[in-house]
């Protein structure tokens, strides 16, 4: 059965928070608190506290920089939204 979730919500539901646990694991838990602990505001915006992380180049494209901290950006969760699908805001 699928959660349901609110359409104002800006949060990814739980299956997708889930799998990215699995893909990224206990490393990137730990790397992904370190800097937001650093950047406790939004690198992005700067008014929004940080609640996760972009990376600048995807772990797609470049998977020798995922735990990179210069490919990454402590970000709130709207401007993770607009960094990952520019335009479609």
């Amino acid at each position: 059965m699928k959660s349901w979730q609110s359409p104002w919500s800006c949060r990814p539901s739980q299956p997708e928070r889930q799998r990215r646990r699995v893909v990224y694991g206990s490393r990137w838990d730990r790397l992904s608190l370190t800097i937001r602990a650093n950047h406790p505001l939004c690198q992005h915006c700067n008014k929004a506290p940080s609640t996760s992380v972009h990376h600048l180049q995807p772990a797609e494209v470049a998977p020798e920089r995922m735990y990179d901290p210069s490919n990454l950006l402590a970000v709130c969760w709207p401007c993770h939204q607009k960094l990952d699908h520019p335009g479609s805001q």
